[in-house]
């Protein structure tokens, strides 16, 4: 996780936004368990997610699951 060259090692006070996917539900608990870590997707205070799926796929934020439609995600350092 940390070792990735693509990304800047995350600390608490960067104020860097750090975007992890997981493959599944048992991907999802082994990183809850500390045996794996999600696949990192983006890091930095500025975000655009672009969702081109053709259904809705699960999301999760702070906590807050739903299943999202295809959709625009914009998310900036203003807003950490």
């Amino acid at each position: 996780h940390e070792k990735d060259e693509k990304f800047n090692r995350p600390t608490h006070y960067d104020g860097m936004l750090e975007v992890v996917g997981v493959t599944g539900i048992v991907h999802l608990g082994q990183i809850q368990s500390g045996i794996r870590s999600g696949v990192r997707l983006a890091q930095g205070g500025h975000v655009h997610i672009r969702m081109n799926n053709d259904y809705p796929v699960p999301v999760q934020v702070d906590g807050e699951p739903w299943l999202q439609p295809p959709c625009d995600i914009t998310i900036i350092r203003s807003a950490l």
